[in-house]
């Protein structure tokens, strides 16, 4: 081999070599690049992924709060319920014992007025007794 032949297969070589680099260094930064991208890709999906995770944490909130707003309006109404029903109890109780007291004043009026016929009826016969007495 010459000379000049040695020198072109070494330039050659170094021109493979320049280029050989050069693609290794595309590829590298092609690989670099593609990684950043999966990075910022694996970030927007972490993001994406709070953000519905937040979405369904908050839905879960207002489910429970509207659960729990409906419990206890159910349970107001049924204490609501419950104390009618305990009025209307004692209204009627208080109705009945109105109604005793009336029959039992109505009871002693007429006892009384019962009373004060006996006692003129006795006062009468007294009167009748004493005027026979003196005759």
């Amino acid at each position: 081999m010459s000379v000049s032949s040695c020198t072109f297969l070494s330039s050659q070589h170094a021109l493979l070599l320049d280029i050989v680099e050069h693609r290794s260094s595309l590829e590298l930064s092609s690989l670099s690049r593609a990684k950043d991208l999966a990075i910022i890709e694996a970030e927007g999906r972490h993001d994406r992924a709070l953000e519905d995770l937040e979405k369904y944490c908050d839905a879960a909130v207002e489910e429970a709060r509207r659960q729990l707003r409906e419990e206890k309006e159910e349970e107001v109404k049924r204490e609501r319920e419950e104390a009618r029903r305990h009025i209307e109890e004692k209204e009627a109780r208080i109705e009945k014992c109105e109604r005793r007291i009336a029959d039992l004043e109505a009871k002693l009026a007429a006892s009384k007025e019962a009373t004060k016929r006996m006692e003129m009826e006795h006062q009468n016969e007294i009167y009748i007794l004493k005027k026979t007495m003196k005759r």
